[in-house]
Formats: structure tokens, C-alpha cells, sequence
């Protein structure tokens, strides 16, 4: 009888949980959707391999767009990076030199429901990169990096299945960090297809 009861309250929480997922995933997609639209071309670099480093070692598990994944589980579709799954602890690289513009926890707001531990790096040719579900961010707010410096670890917080990179490349000028119904302030912008820039 106890044990049914746990089962129920866990069920009932996980069932909670899906939701709150679904709907955070529904207002980040909305908001980059829009911004998408504002991606002016003339302003990116050309696309070609090695505008970006590829920011840690590990095998692409989940590559950007309308992928499958994307299709059955995200409400919205649509995937705005590409997730690098690699062991926790596995250390994470600047992509491209530049300022780090935002260093965040969102499992404080809304625990396993977005990116959990990210870090947002400006960079100098007009892309800014997000890495997230770290277990460590190394670097605060207003540093400069270099390509190639440690930034953080591989971890598995926010919404993550098992320890992975999520990396996102935003058009610069749309990108912003804007506040969000349930997880504080939010990276968001209109997202470029990563592989395109590795």
C-alpha cells in the first residue's frame, strides 16, 4: 500500500514535470521563431568549416532542426543546437574567442526543465554561442576568452537525458537574454545550424 502510494505521487510528479518541460520548450521555440526572422545573412560570416572550434570531444547524438528526436518529444519540433554526448566532466572550449555574456543555473527556477548550468559567449564575428547542461561553468560574467579556453565541464543539468553538450550558434544580433514564464532569464535568438560553422 506504501509503495503504491510512492508510485502514484512519483508518477503524478514526473507527469508534472512533462508538462512543465513541454511548456517551457512551447515559449522558447515561440520567441525563436520570431527571431529567426530577423537573421540578416550580409552580417554572418560565409559559412565554411573552421569559423567555430568544435567546443569538446564526444559523438553528435542529436544534430539541429526538425530532427526525429526533436519531432517526438519537443511540443515545438525543433532543436536549436546540436547535443554532443561525452561523459560527465569532459571539459568544454570557447568555440571562437570573445566575451562571455551570460553565465546561468536555470535549475534554480525550474529544476530539469530548460538548460540548467550554461554559459553564453559574444563573439567578434557577429555569432554567439550557448553551452549548456554543464556541471561547472569556469569562466563569470565579462571574461574574455580565447578560442580553445576551458569554459566549463560536460554535465547533465536542466533537461537532459544523460550527460551531453547542448550547443547553440545565434545570429549575434538578435540574440538576448530575455525573462521567461518559468525559468528566469533566458538565452534566445535566432539560431543557426552549428554544423555549418564546425
Amino acid at each position: 500500500s506504501q509503495t503504491k502510494n510512492q508510485e502514484k505521487i512519483y508518477q503524478q510528479q514526473v507527469s508534472e514535470l512533462e508538462k512543465r518541460q513541454s511548456e517551457i520548450a512551447t515559449e522558447i521555440e515561440k520567441i525563436e521563431e520570431e527571431l529567426r526572422t530577423k537573421i540578416d545573412p550580409n552580417l554572418l560570416p560565409q559559412l565554411r568549416p573552421g569559423v567555430l572550434a568544435m567546443p569538446t570531444n564526444g559523438i553528435i547524438s542529436q544534430e539541429y532542426g526538425a530532427t526525429a528526436f526533436a519531432k517526438y518529444t519537443y511540443k515545438s519540433k525543433w532543436h536549436n543546437g546540436i547535443d554532443i554526448a561525452t561523459p560527465l566532466g569532459t571539459p568544454v572550449f570557447a568555440a571562437e574567442e570573445g566575451k562571455i555574456v551570460a553565465v546561468g543555473n536555470q535549475d534554480r527556477y525550474c529544476y530539469r526543465g530548460a538548460y540548467g548550468k550554461f554559459i553564453v559567449i559574444e563573439h567578434n564575428n557577429n555569432l554567439t554561442t550557448l553551452y549548456a547542461h554543464l556541471s561547472l561553468q569556469a569562466v563569470k560574467e565579462g571574461d574574455s576568452v580565447k578560442r580553445g579556453d576551458l569554459i566549463g565541464y560536460v554535465g547533465k543539468t536542466g533537461w537532459a537525458t544523460g550527460p551531453h553538450l547542448h550547443f547553440t550558434v545565434f545570429a549575434g544580433n538578435t540574440f538576448a537574454m530575455e525573462p521567461s514564464r518559468y525559468c528566469g532569464l533566458m538565452p534566445v535568438g535566432g539560431d543557426l545550424n552549428p554544423l555549418g560553422y564546425l
